[in-house]
């Protein structure tokens, strides 16, 4: 049987209020508002009345129930809303009064209204008559083909122009036939598929040109809370990760962006509902704002002149006639980045620096992703300058950037920085002329002679200290000399003092076997990890961000193990006449990471011993955590210089892995290196 209470009204006038920013994760974000509209003429309260809207941006209304029991008044009245007020237009033709009639305007420019039904002694009786409104009166059509009468269909216009109406109630129930309008005639489609029977449904266009219809009720008398999309041929059930409750006789629209919105109806309980949804081509968003109409069925809703949505009249408590305007505030402003006026910073070695900084970006009107800089942060930048590039996209695919540099100074300009320090510093000129003729060396390509040239300078400083030069003043000194024959290389600085620094002396696995790794002392599960044996299982593969210039294999703290590490121990003992006079520089690096957002990590840290092993100072580099790599999988570059503690006689390097999250620990590590001057 028919469930005559549930009735559909097309939404008309929608409101601007106060604007929420609102939104579900992954989802666009947008601002709306209701507004409730004041116009100095109104109709009287209806509900389920038809309604679309004109080329020009008019309203057109017409028909529906103008008390809460149907039996009692129907109308036959046309009301047209153009923006601002409603006017009723004086007619000798129209159609007979009808409530739950359906409306679209067709290729033609026409409205044009099909079906409604009127109680005839507590009997629907429904019409199956076609009008059409051009602007300024009504005519019946006269169709070759007509589907059959019914009410509470759903009806909109397709992509081509075309009027598209779908199910409804007629004499042998829920219906759920595909119909189509071409501007003259009417023709019965079969497509391959269909939501079933459905009535009490309605249906408007999306961004994507698609018809979205939703919910209904189907032939069983339950209200539904199914998607549905036409796209011309056929229709499809999309699985949006989001929606509305089940629910009938909701009001739903589009607007000028393409946003279907859709507000209230009545759930299965025959309760109404005040909350707001956004179609958005792909997904439902719940922006029910604090300000909008109160809980109710049957409204009428359209496409307003302003490009919003209009919503008018409906059933809550009592029949209504409030006009309303609903607006999504369109997104037109990218994300703005904040990002460092430029970095300037010191060669730590012959590559470059690894240079950390930070960029962020902010946007009005929704969220702005993480910045995504190019060269990234923690990234090693070569000597010289080098633009940094970073972009951050909004949740509506608007693209913000900034640029910076970061200049590297080469030995040669530390050379020159450390001249200046010296100016007036100890005896005479002599600091001086022995950093001038160090500068010289490098300019004109005589590195091993430079290195020398720094040597002498770092013992000029410890004869002139602390008689001529204080304490700090020659750790700072001494420091900036040391950390220039670390950019020299070669014949400045040892080689790197770690056996197998980058996991390749043995065959590495797929990440799931323990293999050992030559030269090390290993606790727990740590095994090395072959880079393209181990991108299939989820590990970091060749291209992985990591070294530029790396091996086969890194690192991996293994599978089912909170804490692995591996140590070994170096000597010094070769250095101890330079390492007593403070005068010897090293250089702790290494490649460190992890697995996407968990914060499994590696640290490796230089403890260094006396002759009798007591500790007399340590470095670290790491962790590396998921926020540093950008919740990416890879790898990391981290590195400290320092001056080797007087009384050093040896180094004992370890690299901790440590589990946060999973089964197996993500901590990695390649490329180590150990090293320090001559």
């Amino acid at each position: 049987m028919r469930p005559v209470r549930r009735l559909i009204w097309l939404g008309l006038t929608l409101a601007v209020g106060a604007g929420v920013l609102l939104g579900v994760a992954g989802a666009a974000t947008p601002t709306v508002s209701w507004t409730q509209l004041s116009p100095s003429v109104s109709p009287t309260a209806r509900w389920s009345s038809a309604v679309a809207t004109r080329g020009n941006g008019d309203v057109v209304l017409f028909g529906g129930t103008l008390t809460f029991n149907p039996s009692a008044v129907v109308t036959d009245e046309t009301w047209v809303w153009d923006g601002a007020n409603w006017s009723q237009p004086a007619l000798s033709t129209r159609p007979a009064p009808r409530t739950t009639a359906t409306m679209a305007r067709d290729k033609n420019g026409k409205l044009v209204l099909f079906g409604g039904f009127i109680l005839n002694s507590g009997t629907p009786v429904d019409y199956g008559d076609t009008w059409l409104w051009d602007g300024s009166s009504w005519s019946q059509a006269s169709p070759l083909t007509s589907p059959p009468a019914r009410s509470s269909a759903a009806m909109a216009t397709d992509r081509n122009g075309n009027v598209v109406l779908y199910g409804g109630y007629g004499a042998s129930g829920i219906l759920s036939d595909t119909w189509l309008w071409d501007g003259s005639n009417w023709t019965q489609l079969s497509p391959a598929s269909s939501p079933g029977p459905r009535g009490a449904a309605s249906m408007a266009r999306d961004k994507n040109g698609n018809l979205v219809l939703f919910g209904g009720r189907d032939d069983f008398g339950s209200a539904r809370g199914d998607t549905w999309l036409w796209d011309g041929t056929n229709w499809t059930q999309p699985a949006p990760s989001n929606g509305p409750t089940a629910r009938t006789d909701y009001a739903v629209a589009a607007d000028a962006q393409g946003n279907v919105v859709l507000f209230g109806g009545s759930n299965p309980s025959y309760q109404n509902l005040a909350d707001t949804w956004l179609w958005d081509g792909s997904n439902w968003t719940d922006v029910s704002p604090n300000t909008s109409p109160d809980a109710r069925e049957w409204a009428m809703t359209t496409t307003d002149r302003s490009g919003g949505v209009s919503l008018f009249g409906g059933q809550g408590s009592a029949p209504e006639n409030d006009s309303w305007l609903f607006t999504v505030v369109a997104d037109r402003t990218p994300p703005v980045l904040t990002v460092p006026a430029g970095v300037t910073t010191n060669a730590t070695g012959p590559g470059g620096a690894p240079v950390l900084f930070t960029a962020t970006a902010t946007d009005p009107d929704d969220a702005a992703s993480n910045p995504v800089c190019a060269p990234a942060s923690g990234s090693v930048f070569p000597t010289g300058t080098t633009q940094v590039n970073c972009t951050s996209t909004d949740t509506h695919g608007l693209t913000g950037t900034g640029q910076f540099t970061v200049h590297v100074k080469s030995a040669a300009e530390q050379l020159v920085d450390l001249g200046n320090a010296v100016k007036g510093v100890g005896p005479g000129r002599i600091l001086p002329l022995t950093v001038q003729g160090a500068q010289s060396l490098v300019t004109s390509g005589h590195t091993q002679a430079a290195c020398v040239a720094l040597d002498t300078f770092k013992l000029e400083v410890r004869l002139f200290t602390p008689r001529l030069i204080n304490a700090t003043q020659s750790a700072t000194l001494i420091a900036s000399g040391l950390q220039i024959m670390m950019v020299l290389d070669g014949p400045c600085v040892s080689a790197n003092l770690i056996v197998d620094p980058g996991a390749e002396a043995a065959a590495g696995g797929d990440g799931s076997t323990l293999v050992a790794a030559p030269g090390w002392t290993v606790s727990g599960n740590l095994t090395v990890v072959n880079y393209a044996l181990g991108e299939p299982g989820g590990w970091p593969g060749p291209t992985s961000p990591g070294p530029p210039s790396r091996g086969a294999n890194f690192f991996s703290g293994g599978p089912d193990n909170a804490g692995s590490s591996a140590s070994q121990t170096i000597s010094l003992a070769g250095y101890a006449s330079q390492i007593d006079q403070a005068t010897v520089g090293y250089d702790l690096g290494g490649w460190l990471g992890g697995f996407d957002t968990q914060n499994d990590n590696a640290r490796c840290t230089v403890t260094f011993k006396d002759k009798n092993g007591a500790t007399v100072g340590s470095a670290t580099i790491g962790p590396v955590l998921a926020a540093d790599r950008g919740n990416i999988r890879g790898f990391v570059n981290r590195e400290q210089t320092g001056i080797v503690p007087v009384a050093t006689r040896s180094a004992l390097l370890q690299l901790v892995m440590t589990r946060t999250d999973g089964a197996f620990n993500d901590g990695y590590a390649d490329n180590l290196s150990l090293v320090v001057t001559k």
